[in-house]
């Protein structure tokens, strides 16, 4: 399928496997109680917004830079944005942090 990443390509982050995007993909839907939250990382220039606070048993990087945190159930339950600075407004985002 054109467009999507093989799923045999890997790369490493933060000591953790990221596995590319695979054309099933991730399941999201799942509704919560617990607000979302966002946060920003100077050091590490990263965007993460929270959708749960579930265990991340997985990741995937459906595209360069943009990580999907997945649980058990390959439920979607946070989504990270990396060199966040350089791909969006810095004053939005250095308000977050």
């Amino acid at each position: 399928m054109e467009g999507v990443a093989d799923t045999t390509r890997e790369s490493q982050r933060a000591g953790k496997t990221i596995h590319r995007a695979s054309p099933c993909g991730p399941r999201v839907g799942r509704s919560t109680t617990s607000p979302i939250r966002v946060r920003y990382n100077r050091e590490t220039d990263t965007l993460t917004i929270v959708l749960r606070d579930d265990p991340v048993a997985d990741s995937m990087e459906p595209a360069a830079g943009l990580i999907l945190d997945l649980d058990a159930e390959r439920e979607v339950v946070a989504i990270e944005l990396l060199e966040a600075s350089r791909r969006t407004n810095l004053e939005v985002a250095t308000d977050l942090g």
